[in-house]
């Protein structure tokens, strides 16, 4: 009788341990985001001293919508959840000239790192800075991506129509070799 009610008792254990992981795993899942991207950085001023409370802004440029943040006494801010576009960045603290970064590119999955630097408020100051939209090296991460933009898409050949053919591409990806009856069946990038 004892045996019944130890295995009765494991049995209820594993059961109910199941049933909430069940429960508990969908919400982690669902809670990281596969097409957004993120800006991050620190604010300072000019001695290169951290600004706290400084307002952070990223201003999508092509929908208007802007998500803001307040820095810490760290001066650090992140931006989360950001639709992959061009933004405008603003950072504004008491008594700073308000920073401008323009454009900022956010990828899917970017991690993109700008760390704005604060001058004494003037007469109406301003500082704007701007660039090409040049691939940056991105530190936080160690795998081989890339985005290929519909500039590129449009004005490159495609041979096949085959997603292989745009990623060889991306630096320091290629094909791997395939024992597929048909070119584009089996085909897989290494990085």
């Amino acid at each position: 009788m004892k045996a019944f009610k130890l295995r009765s008792t494991i049995t209820m254990v594993i059961t109910m341990t199941v049933f909430v992981t069940s429960l508990v795993l969908p919400c982690f899942a669902l809670a990281q985001t596969a097409n957004t991207g993120v800006i991050t950085g620190v604010v300072k001023d000019a001695k290169g001293e951290v600004v706290g409370g400084a307002t952070v802004k990223a201003i999508n440029k092509g929908t208007g919508v802007t998500r803001s943040t307040t820095t810490g006494d760290s001066g650090s801010y992140e931006l989360t959840q950001l639709v992959p576009g061009d933004y405008r960045l603003e950072a504004t603290g008491q008594g700073f000239a308000t920073f401008i970064a323009d454009p900022v590119t956010v990828n899917v999955l970017a991690r993109v790192t700008i760390d704005p630097e604060l001058k004494p408020a003037g007469a109406s100051e301003q500082v704007t800075v701007t660039g090409e939209a040049a691939p940056l090296v991105e530190t936080t991460k160690t795998d081989v991506s890339g985005v290929i933009d519909q500039k590129q898409l449009e004005s490159l050949p495609v041979n096949g129509r085959s997603f292989a053919s745009l990623a060889v591409l991306i630096p320091g990806a290629t094909l791997e070799p395939s024992l597929a009856r048909f070119p584009s069946e089996g085909q897989q990038v290494a990085t």
